[in-house]
């Protein structure tokens, strides 16, 4: 399992207790923190390495239900159309102030949120360009106070460095 920048919280122990349940015979936890002693707890071997990795030259950008404004309205809703899971998509910069949009052909399908945006501009200020968008999965999300219902679509972004 490899942890990098985990933290001692809920969702990282989750991570751990499914990493460590699923494995039959041998368990690699690869972490660059000890925020986990679990040497005390179970019977195991501790081996570090100090070694400092460069920056790969691909990176995975997957989105999740924080990084969507879950109330912007599509274009694809208001043509009759439906967001495909597989199909490739564009990131484009269409207001000044505001997040980027997602577009499927000449539709607009999301507008991803200030903290996404802010994690692609961290790889973009280091030299990455986004190559490729691909929606990886459809969510249908109801606000049961105002009734509404929207699917959503969550990207996986590839970004390539090229220095």
């Amino acid at each position: 399992m490899m942890l990098p920048n985990a933290k001692e919280d809920s969702y990282f122990r989750r991570l751990y207790y499914v990493g460590m349940t699923r494995a039959k015979h041998n368990l690699y936890i690869i972490s660059n923190n000890k925020h986990f002693d679990l040497s005390k707890q179970v019977a195991m071997r501790v081996k570090e390495d100090a070694m400092v990795y460069p920056e790969p030259n691909l990176v995975t950008l997957l989105m999740s239900l924080k990084d969507i404004n879950l109330g912007f309205t599509s274009s694809i809703e208001l043509n009759g159309k439906d967001i495909i899971a597989g199909k490739k998509v564009k990131l484009v910069k269409k207001y000044h102030n505001k997040p980027r949009i997602v577009f499927q052909e000449q539709d607009s399908i999301a507008q991803i949120l200030k903290g996404f945006e802010a994690e692609i501009a961290k790889y973009e200020n280091k030299g990455y360009r986004i190559i490729d968008i691909e929606i990886e999965s459809v969510i249908h999300w109801e606000d049961k106070k105002q009734l509404i219902s929207k699917k959503h679509p969550l990207c996986k972004f590839v970004m390539k460095q090229f220095v």
